[in-house]
């Protein structure tokens, strides 16, 4: 699961919703979403919501790949208001897709194991993020006059929020970590040497 945790931070990293104009990475998400894709995969006999993870971290990579390589050839159409909002339109409910089904798999997890991994924490801030998601939408394409104040402090609420779910969800993983040593099960397919020995 801690490969799940290193692609959401770097994805996290790197996230801007965009809407006015469309911008292009320097360095692309390709790599947070195979790490998001192995990780899944890695968990998938755990809970069937991993498996549907899968899939969708496959089309944002490559959606990132193709908007990395044709993007500067294309850059005056689809910085055109509409191709831009159906763009973040499409990328938006497909990474919340994700995130849903991840909160998911950890309740199925917790659920089946009896033990605590903050799923109901995760599935709260979860709908916080959709909910500052959803106004962020509305709030930068049509109430573009609003106070700039007010922008500013739904972009910190968002930047918190977003904080909060990496950090539960680091907790999950710890806890499944503990959870996996606690019982005599050993995941041999899930490699937590980029997160090193705690």
């Amino acid at each position: 699961m801690k490969l799940i945790f290193w692609g959401l931070l770097l994805v996290f990293l790197d996230f801007s919703l965009t809407l006015k104009e469309f911008s292009i990475d320097l360095l692309p998400d390709i790599a947070s979403y195979l790490l998001l894709f192995i990780g899944a995969g890695r968990m998938q006999d755990e809970s069937r919501c991993f498996s549907r993870m899968r899939p969708v971290a496959i089309v944002l990579a490559l959606f990132d790949f193709v908007m990395f390589v044709f993007g500067p050839i294309y850059a005056g159409t689809w910085t055109q208001p509409l191709p831009s909002l159906l763009i973040s339109l499409i990328t938006t409910i497909l990474y919340l897709y994700m995130l849903w089904q991840l909160v998911r798999g950890i309740q199925d997890i917790e659920t089946r194991s009896l033990y605590p991994l903050g799923a109901q924490e995760l599935r709260t801030t979860f709908f916080v993020i959709l909910g500052l998601t959803i106004i962020s939408l509305f709030a930068a394409n049509i109430l573009a006059l609003l106070s700039p104040l007010f922008l500013l402090l739904l972009i910190v609420a968002i930047f918190v929020v977003l904080v909060l779910f990496l950090v539960l969800v680091w907790r999950a993983a710890k806890g499944y970590e503990m959870l996996c040593f606690g019982i005599g099960h050993t995941d041999s397919t899930d490699d937590y040497s980029l997160g090193g020995e705690d």
